[in-house]
């Protein structure tokens, strides 16, 4: 069994930090009945072939994703409907979002998929 051990006092992580796990199983289960996957995290992205062209709402669903994971409460219906019904999202109503503090690669990455 692996393990991972991370020790620092007063850590307040800003986007620096990411570890994830992929189990494919479970992904395979809880993500059955959507239309395409939409990957845990911008940084799984290397990983995944979108086949083009996307649907405009698969689209807006890629571009919000750095804000979901931050638990973004969404005012759009179709976005609030979807991201409920991912089983990670956890709505933060203290979260308000600023493409300019997010990591470059995360503006990038919404940046794609406009």
């Amino acid at each position: 069994m692996e393990r991972l051990v991370f020790q620092k006092k007063n850590f307040s992580p800003k986007g620096e930090l990411s570890i994830y796990s992929h189990n494919l199983y479970i992904h395979e289960i809880l993500n059955a009945d959507k239309d395409f996957y939409l990957p845990f995290s911008i940084y799984q992205a290397d990983n995944i072939n979108f086949e083009e062209p996307l649907l405009s709402f698969q689209k807006k669903i890629l571009r919000n994703l750095p804000f979901a994971r931050r638990g973004f409460v969404f005012n759009d219906p179709e976005l609030k409907k979807y991201y409920e019904s991912v089983y990670w999202y956890m709505p933060d109503p203290s979260y308000s979002p600023a493409i300019s503090k997010l990591h470059k690669s995360e503006q990038q990455w919404i940046e794609k998929w406009k």
